[in-house]
This record gives structure tokens, sequence and C-alpha cells, in this order.
């Protein structure tokens, strides 16, 4: 699975629903990662759970971030979901949800 991350969600594709929100406002990075994770999910068909174990990132962690409970998220946990989606940082970070003008930093 070394597809690259996101492609559906980046600026060549704008008609998926669920990137309706970026370039709109700016988000938290968990909401960004939360909105990453769950595209991924969707594209490979995963569980939450299947990518929990193949992570290594506990259920409860997990939940706090799918459910955008932080604003921001620890980078350990961002290199471990990368890892359980079997890619890069590099390739999961390169999203449009992780731009800086769709970020909100404060």
């Amino acid at each position: 699975m070394t597809d690259n991350c996101c492609k559906c969600i980046t600026d060549k594709c704008h008609n998926n629903p669920v990137n309706e929100n970026v370039n709109k406002v700016p988000m938290t990075i968990c909401k960004a990662v939360s909105l990453c994770v769950r595209e991924l999910l969707n594209k490979y068909q995963w569980s939450q759970y299947r990518l929990e174990q193949q992570s290594g990132v506990s259920h409860s962690e997990m939940d706090f971030i799918m459910k955008n409970t932080y604003k921001t998220v620890n980078f350990k946990i961002v290199m471990q979901i990368a890892k359980g989606f079997e890619m890069t940082l590099l390739d999961f970070l390169n999203s449009s949800y992780f731009a800086y003008d769709n970020i909100d930093l404060e």
C-alpha cells in the first residue's frame, strides 16, 4: 500500500464531498489529521480498528483524533498513523488539508 496519501483530497480533486471545507476556514491540526485519516480509511476500505492495529495507536487516542477532541496531535502519533497506512510521513502530509492557509496555528 505505497500509494501516495490523500491523492483524492489534493487540489486535483475537489469533487469529493469530504473535501468541501478545505480552503475555506482554517482548521486545527487535529481536524486536518482526522479528515486525512477518514479519507484514507475510505480509500482503503479499512476500519478504524484495523488502522489502530496496524499503527499501534491506542483506541482511545484514535477516538480523540477522529472526534477532533484536541486542537493538536502528537507528532509521534501522526508518524504511527502514516506507518500504519504503509506510507511515508511525507506522503501522508502531502494533502491540501495540511496547507498553511488551511491550518489555524494559534
